[in-house]
């Protein structure tokens, strides 16, 4: 028997700001089960008919996107299992959703508007792990982040502030030393970054395919005696 493979809208959970849940459903051989996508989206903004995200949505490419991610993987894993002739169950299905790796973390958070858990600093806007700034809450509509220099974070990880688009100015403090590759890659409302003097190495990639989106560039202020250069293809740093 084919599976049926679906996110809904579970309206009948309302969440503390009233939105409601988004759930990755699977169904086969008449059971059924639920995941959920850790998204969150207003009744007003979910066709309940068509059983779909409507385009009003505030994030709507976004979410969608983590939708079309989630599904496209449990078709995948059922496809293959066909081809090597494995039996599989609605279980099986959803276990091979592999919950993301430290290092690739902000693959599954980038679409939050904020943070919950014990490493949420800074208004629930910015993962912070020991030393690291992990992720940022791309989804975030604030359009300035300066980070406090009370949490002492010295390195600014991967991927970071991935398609953090409402962001328009970063203030990165003293107590900086390495920000790595693709930290700010598709940034595309940046104007200004401010980079501190204790930035000892920027990744190649870190400024990847960031600035602003009408094509005006944006400033980067480094404090350091001896900043990152501007390499002949435009980006700026070393390979670390």
């Amino acid at each position: 028997m084919s599976e049926t493979i679906k996110v809904l809208c579970y309206k009948s959970k309302t969440l503390s700001d009233g939105k409601h849940p988004l759930m990755l459903c699977v169904c086969k051989d008449k059971k059924r089960k639920y995941q959920s996508l850790g998204i969150s989206v207003s009744a007003t903004h979910w066709d309940f008919k068509k059983n779909q995200l409507k385009e009003d949505c505030p994030d709507y490419v976004r979410i969608q996107l983590v939708i079309d991610t989630e599904i496209g993987k449990i078709k995948r894993k059922a496809l293959d299992n066909r081809l090597e002739g494995k039996e599989f169950t609605v279980t099986t299905l959803l276990e091979t959703s592999e919950k993301p790796p430290m290092q690739t973390i902000f693959e599954y958070t980038r679409y939050l508007r904020e943070f919950k858990g014990k490493f949420a600093k800074e208004n629930g806007r910015c993962l912070i792990v020991d030393d690291r700034l992990v992720a940022y809450a791309a989804a975030s509509p604030e359009t300035t982040f300066e980070l406090p220099a009370k949490y002492c974070v010295r390195f600014i990880d991967d991927y970071a502030f991935d398609s953090s688009w409402n962001l328009e100015t970063v203030v990165l403090p003293e107590g900086v030393e390495v920000i790595n590759k693709a930290a700010f890659a598709n940034c595309g409302n940046i104007q200004k970054l401010v980079l501190p003097s204790t930035l000892l190495s920027i990744n190649t990639s870190a400024l990847r395919d960031c600035g602003r989106a009408d094509g005006n560039g944006y400033d980067i202020y480094c404090k350091a005696k001896n900043p990152p250069a501007v390499n002949d293809d435009g980006t700026v740093g070393v390979d670390i």
